[in-house]
């Protein structure tokens, strides 16, 4: 069978389908430096659907001719089946898609994977001959095994033993497509999952709507596998770990940075962890093996804020010192926050805002706060919300209504956030000459 999987990019836009649990990420931040990295989100980072890369290998692995493509246009027109990766911001763009490669390939079943259109099945209805809710990967396993027919809306189990899934082969997926800029720059680049689940279970997390509290780990000896084939076989510079809470179980983290370490595998790697799951001793080791990038969620300076919407906090002084020790070894901490919490005050988002600034991170992301459905937290919010146009739910818009606080000024201090964390001397001082040099590399 020919079979395409597509991961849409349209020009000037970047929905970043593998972020924010599959249900994509568009970012919009104002000022010089702010516009610098939405333009950079746009158009040099570029993350691999790592379903795609597991759903293209087994398939490939059974026998199927299997192609992956960003372009619409590229697609084979005697292809027969056609994955299309969904997004909240870009599902209007993608079920158009889905409609020219019907007229194109009338013979073609298409479908979609994703976050949105699981939990959004009626928006994506007329425009596929399936979609697939849950993990895709359990699905395909049953599907190659003649076990479950790709049609209507398809349960797909999750996938219970992780190291069941094939080491992907990026030849079909092309390695020199993707890249994790600017946290890091050198190409080649990949990324790897170890484990899925996060029991902290957060009530707004997007992760949780696919992934579910429970933890799967892979075996430390089959990452340290796949890694050494990476290296060998695509020669890889950079690698990211794609685990939503990477340090969950630190023993088990040691062992896999002390393996790197013997190995002599001499790549600089990133990963997406919490600060109360990090101490300086498992710090030294994770930079010992590579460790050069970490995204942290810190949402608030508020820790009364978290609690009730669902997050049990970090105590701020643990939190500071982690953090001060991972500037001073050098790694790149990009610091997440979340502006426009549901009770907020116009005082609480600015005590965030100049949190931030003392923590004085590499890079710091401002979101705003966003339901996304099937969290609990969009059970709550639903007679809150401001609009049901899901393309406003990049987490950069308001959408909401507040009891203390406008739409509009939330949107406004999500803008002086950006500008004025990059623009202190602070901030240029340490970070802003390489941080600049690096864009225009």
């Amino acid at each position: 069978m020919i079979i395409s999987l597509l991961d849409y990019k349209v020009k000037g836009l970047n929905f970043n389908r593998e972020q924010t649990g599959t249900f994509g990420s568009q970012m919009r931040a104002s000022g010089f430096l702010g516009s610098l990295i939405t333009n950079a989100k746009k158009d040099k980072l570029h993350l691999p659907i790592m379903s795609f890369a597991y759903m293209a290998t087994l398939l490939k692995n059974a026998g199927h001719d299997v192609g992956f493509f960003h372009d619409d246009g590229d697609i084979p027109k005697n292809t027969q089946l056609v994955f299309i990766a969904s997004s909240m911001a870009g599902y209007k763009i993608e079920c158009g898609i889905a409609a020219k490669i019907r007229k194109n390939s009338p013979q073609a079943k298409i479908g979609f994977i994703g976050a949105f259109a699981s939990v959004k099945p009626e928006l994506f209805k007329e425009a596929s001959d399936f979609i697939i809710d849950g993990e895709p990967e359990g699905a395909i396993l049953e599907f190659i095994q003649g076990n479950k027919a790709l049609e209507g809306i398809v349960h797909s189990p999750q996938v219970p033993n992780l190291d069941d899934l094939p080491v992907p082969d990026w030849d079909i997926m092309g390695v020199d497509n993707f890249s994790y800029f600017p946290i890091l720059p050198k190409k080649p680049f990949l990324p790897v999952i170890t484990s899925r689940g996060c029991t902290f279970n957060c009530d707004f997390c997007p992760y949780m709507v696919s992934q579910k509290p429970a933890m799967r780990y892979r075996a430390v000896n089959s990452v340290l596998n796949e890694i050494e084939t990476l290296i060998k076989k695509y020669k890889i510079k950079n690698l990211l770990f794609r685990d939503i809470t990477f340090t969950m179980n630190k023993k088990r983290i040691q062992e896999l940075c002390q393996g790197m370490i013997d190995r002599k595998f001499n790549l600089d790697w990133a990963c997406e962890t919490r600060v109360d799951l990090l101490d300086p001793e498992l710090i030294q080791l994770m930079y010992k093996s590579g460790l050069r990038g970490v995204n942290l969620g810190i949402e608030s300076f508020n820790l009364d804020i978290m609690k009730k919407n669902g997050k049990k906090p970090d105590s701020l002084i643990h939190q500071n010192n982690i953090i001060e020790l991972m500037n001073k070894l050098g790694i790149k901490v990009s610091a997440f926050y979340m502006l426009g919490f549901p009770d907020e005050t116009e005082a609480d988002i600015q005590n965030t805002i100049d949190y931030s600034q003392s923590l004085n991170t590499h890079f710091a992301q401002f979101c705003i706060f966003t339901p996304f459905p099937g969290t609990p937290t969009f059970e709550e919010m639903k007679g809150r919300l401001l609009t049901e146009d899901w393309t406003k739910f990049t987490e950069y818009y308001p959408v909401i209504k507040y009891e203390k606080i406008t739409p509009q000024k939330v949107e406004q201090l999500r803008d002086k956030a950006f500008v004025s964390y990059y623009f202190r001397p602070r901030w240029i001082a340490r970070y802003g000459v390489n941080t600049l040099r690096s864009f225009f590399n």
